[in-house]
């Protein structure tokens, strides 16, 4: 499993509830275009899993842009130090 960031330049509704959808608790909202994700799979797999490119073309979730984490770092609150210690694995 990997940890992926979804990022949406505006709140998406549609977006949003693909997410909670297919990752109901996989998934940490960092704001409300900003979301963490622990999936298997590519950054591709997950934008046609989440709906953000379908059948290689523009999906009905997106705009959107999934990249996946490498590495992390910073100053943050302990519920997301906590979310990401328990699905880093």
């Amino acid at each position: 499993m990997s940890i992926f960031v979804v990022l949406s330049r505006m709140p998406n509704s549609k977006l949003e509830a693909r997410i909670v959808k297919e990752f109901p608790t996989d998934h940490y909202v960092l704001s409300p275009t900003q979301w963490l994700i622990r999936s298997e799979g590519t950054s591709i797999d997950l934008s046609q899993k989440i709906g953000i490119i379908e059948n290689g073309k523009r999906g009905d979730t997106a705009p959107g842009l999934v990249l996946s984490v490498s590495g992390y770092y910073g100053s943050e609150t302990p519920d997301l130090w906590e979310w990401l210690k328990a699905k880093w694995e």
